[in-house]
């Protein structure tokens, strides 16, 4: 059966959602890095829950957000390598991943490109009659990916990178 998960990558707070085959809520959350882990150890970790939860949930696809360059130089970076992080976790577990930016996800999802952040957090609470709070708007985005991955999986339109 077909299981999606999206994911928001960041340094810290990494946003997670988990579809189904019907676009239903399955799970969702965030990944947060110990505050005395060191960068790599950082990515490790966020490696590793993303594993553990392609495993527990058999997902069989990926969407996630990619980078784009209007971040400063260090943030895209890092952002960057959370990204490759993800790419080889897909490799690795032989996994189709389709990579999104902000307004391609936002576009297929609420169809137009430039919602917020708040607009999201609005859309998926009452879609999934979810309480996501303001300060976990990584959290919505990635329900976002995820829904715009869903509905690319089912217009037969998922181009996997890997």
């Amino acid at each position: 059966m077909l299981k999606i998960i999206g994911i928001d990558p960041a340094t810290k707070d990494s946003g997670y959602a988990i579809l189904d085959g019907n676009g239903s809520h399955i799970e969702s959350g965030r990944v947060r890095k110990g505050k005395d882990m060191g960068e790599g150890e950082g990515y490790l970790f966020h490696f590793s829950k993303y594993k553990e939860m392609i495993e527990k949930h058999n997902v069989t696809h990926i969407a996630c957000e990619d980078q784009f360059g209007s971040v400063n130089r260090d943030t895209f970076k890092k952002l960057s390598r959370m990204t490759g992080c993800v790419l080889m976790m897909a490799s690795d577990s032989d996994i189709p991943l389709k990579m999104y930016y902000p307004s391609q996800w936002r576009l297929k999802t609420h169809k137009a490109g430039n919602v917020d952040k708040e607009f999201t957090r609005a859309w998926a609470n009452k879609k999934y009659n979810l309480e996501i709070k303001k300060s976990h708007n990584d959290i919505s985005d990635a329900i976002g990916i995820a829904y715009a991955g869903y509905l690319d999986i089912k217009a037969d339109d998922f181009e996997s990178i890997n």
